[in-house]
């Protein structure tokens, strides 16, 4: 399963190849999510602050980064580890379903992220980073630990590579269709969408739809995924 994955990852051209051999090797292991996460240039190395590429649900990703990747749960307490992390987010005495909403591991419990596995990272051209899978299931263990390091680090060599690639293109989209798109990336529809802009849901997707097509993408997630890919959602 593994050696097909990396295959996969090794033969891919774009950032979604990536995502579709993941998305189609994890769930073997239980461990239907992942994240790939980037320090940026700007950042301290052990500051995780860019997602690349993910199929978390756009909520628990602004929930990780409403915080530095120090005080993730799943993240190695050890600053500058080179070594794959496996935890359960335990349940905490005493806190039920009503746990506070800053409470980062009840939140990911209740997602459905309850065992992790964490992979800090370093590409070949010095970029550092991280990558999680995680999904309900018990503790991860060595043997499958293993298998998922060699994913992990086959994914963000490849990423990374792509990203830094001579093909990367200008931004083709406009300042609004961004908008849009940042907008549907964090879980909003069209008409939340052009309530908080102050449009109306048909030039929503009107934007979108010229999204999707400027991007060579065949929906709205995919463009999504292909303009977090090329960095042009950075912030979002």
């Amino acid at each position: 399963m593994s050696m097909q994955a990396v295959e996969a990852i090794g033969a891919a051209r774009t950032g979604y190849d990536i995502f579709k051999a993941l998305k189609l090797c994890l769930p073997g292991f239980r461990l239907p999510y992942f994240g790939i996460f980037v320090a940026s240039d700007s950042a301290r190395a052990d500051i995780l602050n860019r997602v690349a590429l993910t199929n978390w649900d756009s909520e628990v990703v602004h929930r990780c980064l409403e915080n530095d990747s120090g005080s993730w749960p799943f993240v190695p307490p050890c600053v500058g580890s080179v070594l794959p992390h496996s935890i359960v987010l335990r349940e905490k005495p005493g806190e039920g379903a009503g746990s506070g909403p800053g409470d980062l591991a009840g939140f990911l419990r209740s997602s459905g992220h309850e065992a992790f596995v964490f992979v800090p990272t370093r590409s070949s051209t010095g970029r550092r980073g991280g990558v999680s899978f995680s999904g309900a299931r018990e503790l991860v263990e060595s043997d499958e630990v293993m298998a998922l390091d060699f994913i992990a680090r086959h994914a963000f060599e490849r990423l990374m590579s792509i990203m830094s690639g001579p093909g990367d293109r200008e931004n083709p989209l406009s300042a609004r269709e961004l908008e849009c798109l940042g907008a549907a990336a964090r879980g909003y529809s069209s008409l939340e969408t052009a309530d908080r802009i102050g449009i109306t849901a048909y030039t929503v997707n009107y934007h979108l739809s010229n999204a999707v097509r400027k991007l060579d993408a065949r929906t709205k997630t995919q463009a999504v995924a292909e303009a977090i890919r090329s960095g042009w959602l950075d912030r979002w």
